[in-house]
C-alpha cells in the first residue's frame, strides 16, 4: 500500500500548507473557466486540496480502507493510473453538468470514488457497513446507492450545500470505464490479468 500511503501523506501535508498559506488554495484549486483555457495542471492539483478537516478525514478514510485493497490487487502502476484518471474524469463530468464557471472545485472525492468503484468491481459481493444503515450491503449496491443519491442531490440540491455531487458520479463512471477497459484488454492479452472472484485480503 505504498502508493496509498504516499497519496494520504501528500494530501495531509498539502492541507497543512493550505492552513499556513491561504492563497495556496486559490492558486491550485480547479477553476473551470481557467483550467479549460490553459491551466490544465488544476485537473491534478485540485485533488490534493480540501475545504476543511472533515472533508480531508472522510476522503483519507475512504482512500485507506479501499485503496490498500485495490492497490494490492491491481498493482502500483494501475492503481495510480486509476486514481488520477478518476479524479480527472470527476472534474470533467462536474464541468459538463454544471457548466464552465469561476467557482472553484477541490477535493479527492472523485478519485476516491473511482477507487471505491474499482473495489466493488473486483469484489462486488463483499458486505460493507454504511453509516447510519445498520446492516451490511454488498459493495456493488453501495456504489449504486452513492450514484443514485449523488444524482438526486446534484439535480435537487435540497440541502443547499456546496458539495460537488456530480463529481462523485464522474469518479464512479471513470473508475468503471477504466476497470472495464483493463478487463477487456487483459482477456485479449497472453499475459492475462486475473481479476479475482473472491475477497481474501483481510483473512491472510
Amino acid at each position: 500500500m505504498r502508493i496509498t500511503l504516499s497519496l494520504m501523506i501528500s494530501n495531509i501535508i498539502i492541507f497543512i500548507v493550505q492552513l499556513v498559506y491561504l492563497p495556496f488554495t486559490r492558486l491550485f484549486a480547479l477553476v473551470p473557466a481557467l483550467a479549460l483555457k490553459g491551466a490544465f495542471w488544476q485537473f491534478i492539483t485540485y485533488m490534493f486540496l480540501h475545504g476543511d478537516l472533515l472533508h480531508l478525514l472522510i476522503n483519507m478514510m475512504g482512500l485507506l480502507i479501499f485503496g490498500a485493497v485495490v492497490e494490492r490487487t491491481l498493482g502500483e502502476e494501475r492503481f495510480i493510473m486509476l486514481y488520477f484518471l478518476s479524479g480527472i474524469g470527476s472534474a470533467l463530468f462536474h464541468i459538463m453538468l454544471t457548466g464552465v464557471s469561476d467557482v472553484s472545485l477541490l477535493g479527492a472525492s472523485g478519485a476516491v470514488f473511482g477507487v471505491l468503484t474499482a473495489f466493488a468491481f473486483l469484489y462486488p459481493d463483499i458486505k460493507l457497513i454504511v453509516i447510519p444503515i445498520p446492516y451490511p450491503i454488498s459493495a456493488k449496491y453501495v456504489v449504486l446507492g452513492f450514484v443514485l443519491f449523488s444524482l438526486f442531490m446534484g439535480f435537487t440540491n435540497v440541502f443547499g450545500d456546496n458539495i460537488a455531487y456530480f463529481g462523485h458520479v464522474g469518479g464512479v463512471i471513470t473508475g468503471l470505464i477504466v476497470m472495464l477497459y483493463w478487463k477487456k484488454r487483459d482477456k485479449k492479452s497472453s499475459d492475462e490479468f486475473d481479476f479475482p472472484s473472491t475477497y481474501e485480503y483481510f483473512w491472510e
